[in-house]
């Protein structure tokens, strides 16, 4: 056996390539120290220059990616409060960044505007209020107090309550229009006049002592086709603070009066129920009108139900209907939603504040979102240009590892003899 491992040895050092690796590790021994220098350098670019730059790319392209969608979120943030200031603009009748740019002087003219805004829409929308029951009021009431003659049986009118005994507040509306609040107050409230006087002097003194009340106010929505709910349906009750002695400037109206309006507005109601139960029982007469067609004991009796009142109490559905939407119009005006901002703007300086805050904080919103979305620009642009150069540094790079690649196997070529060198296992994309 040992003869043979002998022999085995001779002939492993004995091959080719054995020789060969022996005959270039001696020539490297005798001074071709620049092979190993060529290797080093190569090694180095393949396993550390490349692919930190490579990777210095990648994340920067991914950083551009996110980029350009917070881009993206940042501008429509920006459109969409330019939206909601722009809708402002409009509800409140301002020109959209009109005004100087003094954060104080700002806020001065956005105050003058708003309250000219004001000034021009609540009267228009109190002096429709008021041409509405002036018009359809008397007719309503004289159908309303005849219906409840008849309903409690008396004989004739004289036997009648007095006009005071009910809807005092809108009677005195139909009759006078929007007159001032004392007026009205006189005649249907002493009490509450009283109370009402002592508000307007203190509006007319100018005292600096502002007494916040907490007042609650019925805001109903009562629009077209909103009859299977009626009159009765439960009222959004919402708590505002109005600042007392903060209005001035002549004498207070019926409509503007808190008391005044609240007092008409529960007439309203009542009538708007009176008028809605009626208008249900037309219809639902005329319904069973139209399934007795070519009956004659279900036409005797539907004729029968639809005669069973006077003649005086006697309304056409469509006439119902016309006083039924005055009666909705009038809430709306009186006590919907925008009347009320309008009367808060009016009357109370710290909404007054609010709304204007409201006005500086979309603004800002705007300026903020754009103003990021161009500073992310800009930081884009930036590592756009960064990997501009990273990546041609990284093609310089590349193509000396390719020419130490060239230059390493010629040398190996003259080491060896002539024989054909190729160095494997380096990866594509580190000299591509």
């Amino acid at each position: 056996s040992s003869q043979a491992s002998a022999s085995l040895l001779s002939l492993s050092f004995g091959c080719s390539p054995f020789r060969r690796w022996r005959a270039l590790q001696r020539a490297m021994e005798k001074g071709n120290l620049h092979i190993l220098d060529m290797s080093r350098w190569l090694s180095r670019h393949l396993n550390d220059n490349i692919p930190v730059l490579q990777r210095s790319i990648q994340a920067k392209q991914k950083q551009i990616t996110d980029g350009g969608k917070r881009k993206q979120e940042l501008q429509r943030a920006a459109q969409e409060a330019e939206c909601a200031y722009t809708a402002l603009c409009d509800k409140y009748g301002i020109r959209p960044g009109s005004g100087p740019a003094e954060e104080g002087r700002l806020e001065e003219a956005l105050k003058k505007q708003i309250l000219v805004h004001v000034s021009k829409l609540l009267p228009e929308r109190l002096k429709e209020a008021e041409k509405l029951l002036v018009a359809e009021g008397p007719a309503i009431i004289e159908m309303y107090r005849r219906f409840r003659v008849y309903q409690r049986g008396e004989a004739s009118e004289a036997a009648s309550e007095s006009p005071e005994d009910f809807l005092p507040m809108l009677r005195f509306v139909a009759a006078h229009g929007n007159a001032p609040a004392t007026v009205a107050l006189k005649l249907v409230d002493p009490e509450g006049a009283c109370k009402e006087d002592i508000q307007i002097q203190r509006a007319e003194s100018g005292g600096r002592e502002k007494e916040a009340a907490c007042l609650g106010i019925e805001v109903e929505d009562h629009g077209e086709g909103d009859r299977e709910t009626g009159a009765s349906a439960e009222a959004q009750i919402e708590v505002i603070t109005v600042e007392e002695g903060e209005e001035t400037g002549g004498e207070v109206s019926l409509f503007e009066s808190r008391l005044c309006r609240r007092a008409l507005l529960d007439d309203v109601h009542e009538l708007h129920a009176f008028l809605y139960q009626r208008l249900k029982e037309c219809e639902e007469d005329g319904s069973r009108g139209k399934k007795s067609v070519g009956k004659k004991a279900g036409h005797t009796a539907g004729v029968a139900q639809l005669t069973s009142l006077p003649e005086e109490l006697v309304v056409p559905a469509g006439q119902l209907d016309t006083w039924l939407k005055a009666c909705q119009m009038v809430e709306e005006l009186l006590g919907g939603r925008e009347t009320l901002d309008l009367l808060q703007l009016r009357q109370s300086e710290t909404q007054m504040s609010k709304l204007v805050s409201l006005f500086s904080l979309t603004r800002r919103n705007v300026r903020k979102s754009l103003s990021a979305a161009v500073q992310l620009e800009r930081r884009l642009t930036e590592q756009q240009g960064e990997i501009k150069e990273e990546q041609n540094k990284l093609n310089a790079l590349k193509a000396e590892a390719r020419e130490l690649r060239k230059a390493l196997e010629e040398a190996l070529e003259t080491v060896v003899k002539g024989a054909k060198v190729t160095l494997v296992g380096i990866q594509p994309d580190k000299l591509a």
